[in-house]
């Protein structure tokens, strides 16, 4: 998980790895920190379909801060 704290271009992982970082981020109840880190990357270009759906959850879950929750949702509306 530290890894998200690095630009995704400076991470040393292949778009599969990273990829399954992501999704293991985003299917669990992290703390908003962590999630952000991983939005960090979605923004920066690593997508797949199969994390709109768990994007879609953050983007309505309160534990979640409101900017957080935007930015979920504002990277599932840009794919979809």
């Amino acid at each position: 998980m530290p890894l998200l704290e690095r630009p995704r271009s400076n991470a040393d992982l292949d778009d599969a790895a990273a990829t399954a970082l992501l999704l293991f981020v985003f299917r669990l109840p992290w703390q908003d920190y962590w999630v952000a880190r991983a939005l960090d990357w979605v923004e920066a270009g690593l997508w797949r379909e199969d994390m709109a759906e768990p994007l879609r959850a953050i983007s309505q879950d309160r534990r979640y801060s409101q900017r957080t929750r935007h930015r979920a949702w504002s990277c599932v509306k840009a794919r979809t």
